[in-house]
């Protein structure tokens, strides 16, 4: 504690002071040795300012002013501001209203407009810079892009003037499609020559800085076109908090509820979005009137609506790109090059003979204060530069790890560990002429007989239908529903409107609702712009020079998609049910893979089971989207028993189908035509195909002469979009299939990649004996050894020993990849039960392999052991830890990763349920259950073997008709998951104390630091160690028969067991630990509560458990004693906070206990507050002292208000109880901290006491042992 100055001391500083008004460092210092040698530099440098200050006061002079702004200030200088002349030059401004501010300069004055109020600095409130977007060459891209502009400030937004405007998304450099909420067309290019502005609103005209402009004439975008400028005060937008929407009176302040989420999703009765949506509105209606060429209306009215929704990010989210913040590394790099080159210029002066420069001069100068040699100087800087040298290499690594773990939170998957492939040099020119050859149209069949009566049967069953009247009402519907689905940010194509655009303003709705009535009425012509894909080539694997080893993702404009979308809607409405052949695994409510592989399996297990002679084949295509003809499609489209408008719309619209690669080399792509196949990323694409290739499936499956070659239609036919798989009795039948698939996918412009092709005899001996096996009469080469369909090896059956090694490989190597990352454990097991797991399950739950059930469990088994080794060598888990709590969930301070052998018998039950409630799979059933009656193994038998080892309810499916599949499968889900949650609780509590303590509070223990983003892998396993006491300190070894005496190696004299160290050790940093909580609370309070009355804000160094600070509503006082009337011996909690208005005393007192002495600790914090003050408080009297004068008590007497307590209790190895801290949300509610925040906090609180404990655990373990 500072010392007070005497009287003696006092007059010499007031005589120093009144004799110079500048002095240097190296004065203060010789002041300091001279005249107060018992005080620092700093004290007395800080009292001879003040009193300076006091003598130019008294002199009538204007003291210097602290550089912090007052939150009243502030305003006052803004208002101030605002109400100048705007004709006049900002300094010139500034210059009149100074004497208002006695202290500021006029620089520091235009920093603080600057930085804090840069759109009313720069005559634009609340507006972000005019940015235009302009387009290179002829491609559609918006020209005059930007944010909307307002003529008044928001209250309620108390510091978004302080972001800097940030150029819109379009303007930005592009590096991948995934990296902005937008997608950037290479297209877009910006020149000041070209910008134009951007108007939303008709007719008044204010002063030029509060303007935006739009071409608005029916003219080219390259040609110089009018502009209108327009104010948008006329807009009524709102200017207080009150207008902004609800808000909450906390502590006689208003707090406007923030509406905004991170991905920017807005309450649509947010005034913002109404004002935002009337302009829009108004501005579509002019463009409506204006202009004549419906096209170039419509690009300018995107234009439009991309400015309404740029505006609602910018004035809500503070910008309208994503923030960038300098990495701490970078800051590093510059100090070291700094130093290098002081000691460069260090060693000039060392030899001599330099001419003075100014840089030489300044070295000597700095040698000076500092009084070294050169030699030192130069010594010291390279030891500073070392420091820094191991400094950098540890802030890079952080960055890096920072930057993977927030990746992974926006783009959860796989993806968020991998970097770019820096050195892939594609050949643009090259991949462009593939994508050409590609496309280029192919002669089309002139005669397609089996396409042409697969149309005729088409034709002939809508006969007697009509399409269903599209009116008005039923389309708002249909683009409704369709709009719901739609992602907000999914990347945009050519024109750059999301999505958000759409679905969050009503004009803008309403527009394109409108515009899609007009493409289905035919009065709207769709553009190549409108049609136009972005064509992102995404790399795979291989040589990264090939362009086949890319791929393509076709970004296309968003109301493009969602006509296609409704188009899509509109077809399958008036399509009859029995038009997509039921062997179409790809069609709506199926699950196509599980249906396709229980038909393909029964067909041909029956065989095997009937011992009948079988065989199978398998058909690939080449290029199968990218092939289809587009006549035949037309034909198609003509069939349909839609609207002959929207026919011709349909047909319309695939004449212009065009694409675009981007170009990494950033040159000017090509237009690529697309003549032949079906759009990639188009809506109604699928659809297309189906229906397209439905005539092939038809023919197969109607054809007489088949249906007697294989004795009576006893050939099958399965297809999962292009991939089909044939089934027949003998070689003849397959013959003729194959005759038949090839020859409708020829018609269709598809061919057969014979090398991907393939069949298998089942009996060969008996085929060869039939004069089956005539290699003449073999279309397709044999498969020997399996053939990969669907994701499953197999021939007659699954190769148990194949599929198990490559699912097993890649399993391993992608848990390998997660594991070894820098993500923090919860995002490894969200990645890992989100990306491997299904993986897994979905090889181990589909095959039919021939061994016994328990066996294919046996192998996930011991899957899951490799999983859990793998966690040991990444400090993940320690070997000695408990295996049941790596998969428990994190309510019970488990690590929640799902177990490979317990999905596997969840996708059993979800393959049994289905084979039971679908009728489709009616006919696999019954050979299913004949196969069961015999004892052979099938989805049924692997269904009763689950259900035994589970003891699930029997529910007696196979009696039972209209089956819930969804309900069904939830609830056996439910039993499954229980009961091996009750299995892993059993274990984990067999024979530790910790596990039966954590069990017995699951109703009201939570973990919050688990999902903190800094919460490494390694503290994790360490703290989870010592909860269940195997970290070996010597307690520990000496009850393993280890030759010590097991006491403390500080001296404490008891056993060092985990609880020891963690709790009661002398030497552990017990008090920093809980300093560290205290500090965490005061940073949230100082935060919310703004900046202090008096002065700047007081320093809090990292751990200071201590502040005494005055706010405008509240007051801290923490870590000192309170002087009370009242003599007591508990008068110094942890914090104390004051509000003013309404007057409430708020007492917080934070506890770190073992999870054992929680309640306790509570019960002592609780007594010694708010019922004894007078005694001193511990465990062995809690329980029986009487009440007395106390704390709180005193305190609300004293102060004439109420005065709640509330203890802050967070266990050792961050346990929480929620039942103890039910009043934490409330009392900090009373502060002005919202739920969220308290959420945060907790978060926060419980990561800083793991990180602690763990530095005490590891402190000790590095001490040496001493008996």
């Amino acid at each position: 504690m500072a010392k007070n100055w005497k009287d003696e001391e006092l007059q010499m500083a007031k005589e120093i002071a009144g004799a110079v008004k500048k002095r240097s460092a190296g004065e203060y210092e010789e002041i300091k040795n001279l005249h107060f040698p018992n005080r620092t530099v700093a004290s007395v440098k800080k009292k001879i300012l003040e009193l300076q200050g006091e003598k130019v006061e008294a002199s009538g002079g204007v003291r210097k002013k602290f550089a912090t702004w007052s939150l009243d200030e502030s305003r006052k200088l803004q208002t101030m501001f605002m109400a100048g002349e705007v004709t006049k030059s900002k300094t010139a401004r500034i210059e009149e209203i100074k004497h208002e501010f006695p202290g500021r300069t006029v620089k520091s004055m235009q920093n603080h407009l600057r930085d804090n109020y840069y759109a009313t600095y720069n005559g634009q409130p609340e507006v972000t810079k005019t940015v235009a977007v302009t387009t290179k060459h002829n491609g559609p891209t918006p020209k005059g892009v930007t944010s909307m502009t307002t003529t008044r400030t928001m209250r309620s937004q108390t510091r978004e003037h302080s972001t800097a405007p940030t150029i819109p998304a379009t303007t930005q450099t592009r590096t991948r499609a995934a990296k902005t909420a937008t997608h950037v067309s290479s297209q877009l290019r910006t020149t000041r020559s070209q910008s134009r502005e951007l108007s939303m609103a008709p007719t008044a005209t204010p002063p030029p800085s509060t303007l935006r402009t739009i071409a608005e004439e029916d003219a080219p975008i390259d040609s110089t076109t009018p502009t209108t400028r327009i104010s948008l005060a006329a807009h009524n937008e709102p200017t207080s908090a009150e207008d902004m929407g609800p808000s909450e009176n906390v502590g006689g302040k208003s707090v406007v509820i923030k509406e905004f989420n991170r991905f920017f999703n807005m309450v649509l009765a947010h005034p913002v979005i109404k004002v935002v949506d009337r302009i829009v509105e108004k501005k579509l209606s002019e463009l409506e009137k204006s202009v004549k060429n419906s096209n170039r209306k419509h690009e300018l009215s995107k234009m439009a609506i991309l400015a309404g929704a740029y505006t609602l990010r910018k004035r809500i989210a503070g910008r309208v790109g994503a923030l960038k913040v300098m990495p701490k590394y970078l800051a590093t790099e510059k100090k070291i090059a700094r130093l290098e080159k002081r000691s460069k210029t260090a060693k000039v002066i060392q030899n001599g003979g330099f001419k003075p420069t100014k840089a030489i001069n300044e070295e000597i100068n700095e040698m000076r204060k500092l009084r070294m040699a050169p030699n030192q100087y130069i010594q010291s800087c390279k030891d500073r530069v070392d420091l820094l040298r191991e400094e950098l290499t540890k802030q890079k690594e952080r960055h890096q790890t920072n930057k993977t773990r927030f990746k992974f939170e926006n783009q959860p998957s796989m993806k968020a560990l991998k970097g770019r492939n820096a050195d892939t040099e594609l050949n643009f020119e090259e991949a462009e002429e593939v994508y050409k050859k590609l496309y280029r149209k192919k002669p089309d069949t002139l005669e397609s007989p089996q396409f042409d009566e697969w149309l005729e049967m088409f034709s002939n069953e809508q006969l007697t239908t009509l399409p269903m009247e599209l009116s008005e009402e039923r389309l708002k519907k249909m683009v409704a529903e369709c709009l719901k689905t739609s992602a907000l940010w999914k990347a945009p194509g050519h024109d750059q409107v999301p999505n958000f655009a759409y679905k969050t303003l009503k004009s803008a709705k309403k527009y394109l609702t409108g515009w899609i009535g007009r493409n289905l009425k035919n009065e709207y012509e769709l553009s190549r712009k409108d049609v136009k894909g972005l064509c992102h080539l995404i790399y795979k694997d291989g040589d990264a020079n090939d362009v086949l080893n890319y791929r393509p993702i076709s970004l296309l404009n968003t109301d493009y998609k969602l006509l296609t979308k409704v188009l899509t809607v509109i077809i399958k409405e008036n399509l009859p049910a029995n038009l997509i052949p039921e062997e179409q695994m790809a069609r709506e409510n199926t699950w196509g893979t599980l249906h396709g592989l229980l038909l393909d399996k029964a067909y041909s297990q029956d065989a095997r089971f009937q011992k009948k002679s079988h065989v199978s084949a398998w058909y690939d295509f080449s290029k199968a989207f990218d092939s289809i003809s587009h006549a035949q499609i037309a034909k198609l489209v003509d069939a349909l028993n839609i609207d002959p408008a929207i026919k011709k719309m349909a047909k319309s619209m695939m004449g212009r189908w065009n694409i675009e690669l981007i170009r990494k080399d950033l040159s000017t792509p090509k237009e690529i035509d697309i003549q032949q196949g079906v759009y990639q990323g188009d809506s109604w694409s699928p659809l297309i195909f189906i229906l397209i290739t439905a005539g092939i499936i038809h023919k197969v499956k109607t054809n007489e002469e088949l249906g007697r070659a294989t004795g009576g239609y006893r050939h099958r036919i399965i297809a999962f979009m292009d991939d089909i798989k044939v089934h027949s009795p003998n070689m003849e039948g397959l013959n003729m299939m194959t005759k038949m698939i090839e020859g409708g996918a020829a018609e269709l412009g598809l061919k057969l990649n014979r090398r991907k092709c393939g069949h298998f005899a089942r009996n060969r001996v008996e085929a060869e004996g039939n004069g089956d096996g005539d290699e003449e009469s073999q279309f397709l080469p044999e498969v020997k050894r399996g053939y990969k369909y669907l994701g499953i090896i197999q021939l007659e059956r699954d190769d148990a020993e194949g599929n198990f090694e490559k699912m097993s490989a890649k399993y391993l190597e992608r848990t390998q990849t997660i594991l070894e990352s820098c993500l923090t454990i919860n995002q490894k097991r969200r990645l890992y039960n989100t990306a491997v797991i299904p993986a897994g399950i979905y090889v181990t739950g589909n095959l039919f392999p021939e061994e016994r059930v328990a066996s294919t469990l046996l192998r996930c088994r011991r899957i899951d052991l490799e999983v859990r080794k793998m966690a040991v060598v990444h400090n993940i888990k320690t070997r000695p830890t408990a295996n049941a709590r790596f998969y428990l969930p994190n309510k019970y301070g488990g690590l929640a990763f799902r177990s490979l052998e317990v999905e596997t018998c969840i996708q059993y039950i979800r393959r049994y349920v289905y084979l039971m409630s679908k009728d489709e799979v009616k006919e696999a059933k019954r050979i299913y259950m004949a196969m069961d009656k015999k004892g052979w193994r099938n989805p049924i038998s692997d269904f009763k073997h689950v259900a035994k080892k589970y003891g699930l309810t029997d529910l007696k499916l196979e009696k039972k008709k209209d089956i819930d599949f969804r309900a069904v499968c939830k609830d056996l889900i439910e039993e499954v998951k229980k009961a091996d949650l009750e299995a892993k609780k059993d274990d984990w509590s067999k024979a530790m104390t910790y596990p039966k303590l954590v069990l017995s509070l699951e109703d009201t223990i939570s973990f919050p630091a688990m999902k903190s983003v800094n919460l490494d892998s390694s503290k994790l396993s360490l703290i989870n160690a010592s909860a269940e006491e195997q970290v070996f300190f010597k307690g520990k070894k000496m009850s393993t028969g280890v030759g010590t005496d097991g006491k403390c190696r500080f001296g404490c004299g008891v056993d060092e067991t985990n609880y020891h160290v963690t709790s009661a050790c002398r030497r552990s940093a017990l008090i920093t630990r809980h300093d560290m909580v205290v500090w965490n609370i005061l940073k949230l309070l100082r935060r919310k509560f703004g900046p202090p009355e008096k002065g700047p804000p007081k320093s809090l160094q990292v751990g200071q458990a201590a502040l005494d600070e005055d706010y405008a509503n509240f007051k801290i006082r923490a870590g000192a004693p309170m002087l009370m009337d009242k003599k007591i011996k508990s008068n110094k909690p942890d914090i104390v906070i004051f509000r003013k208005e309404p007057k409430l005393a708020v007492v917080l007192e934070v506890s770190i206990p073992a999870l054992k002495n929680y309640n306790l600790q509570k019960d002592i914090k609780l007594t010694k507050y708010t019922k004894n003050s007078v005694l001193d408080i511990n465990m062995d009297n809690v329980r029986t002292v009487t009440r007395d004068q106390n704390f709180c008590e005193i305190l609300e007497a004293t102060h004439h208000c109420r005065a709640l307590f509330c203890p802050v209790i967070i266990g050792t190895y961050g346990e929480f109880l929620e039942s103890e801290n039910a009043g934490l949300y409330k009392i900090f509610g009373e502060l002005g901290v919202t739920e969220k925040e308290v959420e945060r906090l907790k978060e926060t609180l419980c990561l800083s006491v793991i990180t602690s404990t763990t530095r005490m655990i590891l402190k000790h373990l590095k001490a040496p042992e001493t008996d």
